[in-house]
């Protein structure tokens, strides 16, 4: 059977192993300077309960400074890793939903039609049948189209950040009762580093996302900035807003969507920033350094 290593295991074996290593380094010293000082070097009851006083002085210490905050970080990893599995299940549910409802129906439709095509009874019928097909060729491209988007933006790539915000907001209006204002400042008419890129896409993806879902906004703008240091996004809606100090205590999909967007801003050493007071809106700020 072979042992796999955990942070739980560390969290029971590192602590151990350093009161151990201050336990005998303890003994030894004391052991040693019994020696060197001529004194009795049999006093081994007194050494090992001297040794064992410091260990167990030393060991809150070493739960507080070492264990607590590790112990805190690993309760954090797993929430973080549930939601993540959540959200994959989730979101294979909406896409096995959405293929089963909309372009599963629509190929449906399509083999109906081609089946009447095959039996149209004159030239005209038929073509009559084929203009219904192709016009429903059409809407089957689309939704594959829109589907495929929701995975991954292909115009990220191609186009670069700009146009796939732009893309984005266009949708958004297209699905959702508010209006989307894209502004720009700065240098952004060239290529930043796709892990850039991805970032503030999916940062600006969360953020309306959270406005379609909790924020009952009508009207959001999406600011981007760039210098030759740095990258600034920022999102701000005139919803409803929310206390971010209580928001951040709770457990819930808002606050992992939080969590996740400044930890994906902390893997490029930006920050994410987030202001928000009941009926005043929310503020969405993102900033990532460039070069580095």
């Amino acid at each position: 059977m072979r042992f796999t290593p955990n942070l739980g295991n560390l969290l029971f074996c590192v602590p151990l192993a350093m009161l151990a290593i201050i336990f005998v380094a303890e003994t030894a010293i004391m052991t040693a300077f019994a020696l060197l000082g001529r004194e009795d070097p049999n006093r081994w009851l007194e050494v090992i309960i001297d040794s064992t006083v410091l260990t167990l002085t030393v060991a809150p210490l070493i739960y507080w400074l070492i264990v607590r905050p590790l112990r805190v970080l690993a309760d954090e990893r797993s929430r973080l890793l549930a939601h993540v599995f959540e959200i994959q299940d989730t979101e294979r549910q909406r896409i096995a939903r959405d293929l089963h409802d909309e372009i599963g129906q629509s190929f449906t439709s399509l083999l109906v039609q081609l089946r009447v095509l095959e039996e149209a009874p004159s030239l005209d019928e038929a073509r009559r049948q084929a203009r219904d097909i192709r016009t429903l060729s059409g809407t089957l491209y689309d939704q594959i189209r829109t589907l495929a988007r929701g995975l991954y933006p292909t115009v990220l790539d191609d186009l670069g950040l700009v146009e796939a915000i732009r893309r984005l907001a266009e949708d958004f209006e297209a699905t959702h009762d508010a209006a989307v204002a894209v502004h720009l400042a700065g240098s952004l008419d060239r290529r930043l580093d796709r892990k850039v890129e991805r970032t503030a896409y999916r940062i600006v993806q969360e953020s309306l996302t959270n406005c379609a879902k909790y924020a009952q906004a009508s009207h959001i703008d999406i600011s981007l900035a760039c210098d030759d240091k740095q990258l600034r996004v920022t999102i701000a809606d005139n919803g409803q807003g929310f206390d971010t100090s209580s928001a951040l205590r709770k457990a819930g999909d808002a606050t992992f969507g939080l969590v996740n967007m400044r930890e994906r801003a902390l893997l490029l050493k930006g920050s994410l920033a987030v202001r928000s007071r009941p009926g005043t809106g929310t503020t969405v700020t993102l900033r990532v350094p460039l070069g580095v």
